[in-house]
């Protein structure tokens, strides 16, 4: 893989956050932060890494162009990076016993295997990611102001995701 200033892992939240209410000044300027930081990744600054976790979630967005969007965008700029799975798991495993959800879980043992800084506009996420000092690399973009979205667009994770027994084992290959 090239040799990138920063490698950057954003949750679907921020790739989604274009597709939010823009009249919320937060929504706003953190679509305008993920921008900023996407044209770096355009220009070869920052590398985007992508997990089968973005995939699925994106896979389960309801609105069509949003999910093509997201989609076309992660073929143009993400790169995949090569991992263990099996500890990747094993770690996501951790932070689901401590509650984390299951994407949220992924996403984070996916930025910490691949040592990048791992970007959330979920404050909920974020909170969690604080209260246990996991990952001295994440960086935080604001929460959104519209209580209905929490900060978030990608709620359509499948239920499957959701269910008991190791849930997690559903967002690794």
């Amino acid at each position: 893989m090239k040799k990138y200033k920063k490698l950057i892992y954003f949750d679907v939240c921020v790739l989604s956050r274009p597709f939010d209410d823009q009249s919320f000044l937060r929504i706003r300027l953190e679509t305008e932060a993920a921008n900023l930081i996407l044209s770096k990744m355009r220009n070869g600054e920052y590398g985007l890494v992508i997990s089968p976790i973005h995939l699925e979630e994106i896979r389960a967005i309801s609105d069509a162009f949003e999910r093509i969007e997201l989609q076309e965008r992660l073929k143009a700029i993400g790169k995949s990076v090569k991992i263990d799975f099996a500890v990747a798991k094993k770690r996501a495993d951790e932070l689901y016993d401590l509650k984390f959800g299951v994407a949220d879980a992924a996403h984070v043992a996916f930025a910490e295997q691949c040592g990048a800084e791992f970007i959330s506009c979920d404050d909920a996420l974020i909170k969690k990611c604080s209260r246990y000092n996991i990952n001295p690399n994440i960086a935080k973009v604001e929460g959104a102001a519209d209580p209905r979205r929490q900060g978030c667009s990608c709620s359509n994770l499948p239920q499957a995701l959701d269910n008991a027994g190791d849930a997690v084992s559903s967002a690794f290959p």
